[in-house]
């Protein structure tokens, strides 16, 4: 049978022929290479179906979306995906309009203890490292972590491995080059996710930091080569792709209306020597990926922007697919 034949009861049956996944995603550690690879061939299989079969595949669901940190990609990604596999979407996208700031301050656990009696499945984005944890910990519905403070992003990642495999065709054997710190979140979950597969990081930190102790450990047990590099053109003249987040970072800990502290875009200008020119990329004379998850400031030249070698673009219509296979995933099998 065709993808295009397939109704939302095949769909269901080829969601269920895999590994499991956790009960709550809140880590990369809590996924394995199946459990990806698994990933990677239902969102190819949801994109390529009939929509109205897509919308059947946990029709009657309730997601709540649980913001209390700015989002613009993420949010509207697990919405987007929540809405084609036929789930409906509650929740807010600002504290300040819930009880849990102000007068109140109503604790995370019981925000998320009530908003579960409303809901089938919580995405929790929280300035403090560790808030996804404690939600998964006292929740009666799975939980999905959308970003904890300088914790982790693990759908991000998941959603940046689906778009490597589908451009590469796989992950193994690739030379990944990563620019910006690895303690930012979307960093850490990528590096945890590349380290089940074969590849070789060469990674530019910012200037005056360095790989965090709990990064450099577990990419030394899993057998994962890394590089340290000095400049962008190390990267680009090596790497079939690189990602960058930058190497000036919003303040992931500050309240939610704190402006200076949460801004993407900081006044200092980002050194030459880490930034991705169109002209660089252009020069390589051969292919490479370019990738980021935005927002994008001045370390990636817009000229790139049309060019074959910018993924970003599709890099977030990716993720919301890698999304409509993991909600389809986590909800399709819960009782």
């Amino acid at each position: 049978m065709s993808e295009a034949q397939m109704t939302a009861g095949d769909l269901r049956g080829a969601l269920a022929d895999g590994p499991a996944l956790p009960r709550s995603i809140v880590s990369m550690l809590d996924v394995t290479r199946p459990m990806l690879e698994h990933c990677f061939r239902m969102a190819a299989l949801l994109e390529q179906a009939p929509r109205t079969s897509c919308a059947g595949v946990i029709a009657g669901r309730t997601m709540a979306v649980m913001f209390y940190q700015q989002s613009t990609r993420t949010r509207m990604s697990f919405e987007a995906a929540m809405l084609r596999v036929g789930g409906h979407v509650i929740g807010f996208a600002d504290p300040a309009t819930t009880r849990a700031v102000g007068f109140y301050e109503e604790t995370l656990e019981d925000v998320v203890r009530f908003t579960a009696q409303m809901s089938d499945l919580l995405v929790l984005r929280h300035p403090e490292t560790g808030s996804a944890a404690r939600a998964a910990q006292c929740s009666p519905v799975p939980v999905v972590n959308a970003g904890d403070g300088y914790g982790e992003h693990p759908t991000q990642a998941m959603g940046d491995l689906y778009r490597i495999h589908k451009h590469f065709g796989r992950v193994d054997g690739l030379t990944v080059g990563i620019v910006g710190h690895l303690g930012w979140r979307a960093h850490r979950s990528l590096v945890m996710g590349l380290s089940l597969f074969g590849v070789r990081l060469l990674v530019l930190e910012p200037p005056g930091s360095s790989m965090p102790d709990d990064v450099a450990q577990l990419l030394r047990q899993r057998g994962t080569a890394v590089e340290m590099c000095g400049g962008i053109g190390e990267i680009l003249a090596r790497a079939d792709l690189v990602t960058t987040l930058g190497v000036y970072h919003s303040n992931f800990h500050a309240d939610f209306d704190d402006k200076a502290n949460v801004a993407s875009k900081q006044s200092t200008p980002t050194p030459d020597n880490y930034r991705i020119t169109a002209q660089a990329v252009a020069q390589l004379g051969r292919p490479i990926a370019v990738l980021h998850i935005g927002p994008i400031a001045d370390h990636i030249d817009r000229a790139l922007d049309p060019m074959p070698q910018a993924h970003y673009f599709k890099q977030a219509r990716d993720c919301v697919w890698l999304r409509c296979a993991l909600l389809g995933l986590m909800l399709g099998r819960a009782p």
